[in-house]
């Protein structure tokens, strides 16, 4: 019953805001051609990022130095919120 096209404005916003954020704590984020829900960091320790953002219940994926993680209907700011603070703060 959501409107997919409201949900998808929402999870752009919440991918925009974290790519954002990111940036401002220092972490370089993988180019993007067109808007998307996903965000890809590039990360100096990305198992340790991965542990910190599952201590925090934040679901991403590491792949070859890169942190990937993607918005969707049911995230809302505080799961932003909670994988900036998993970026960074040990």
């Amino acid at each position: 019953s959501l409107d997919p096209e409201a949900v998808e404005r929402r999870c752009l916003e919440l991918a925009s805001t974290f790519r954002d954020a990111a940036g401002e704590l220092g972490f370089a984020t993988v180019p993007q051609e067109v808007p998307s829900q996903t965000v890809a960091l590039e990360v100096p320790d990305p198992e340790g990022v991965h542990e910190r953002l599952r201590r925090r219940e934040v679901v991403g994926a590491v792949r070859g130095g890169h942190l990937r993680l993607g918005f969707h209907a049911f995230n809302d700011d505080s799961d932003v919120g909670r994988a900036l603070d998993a970026l960074g703060h040990p």
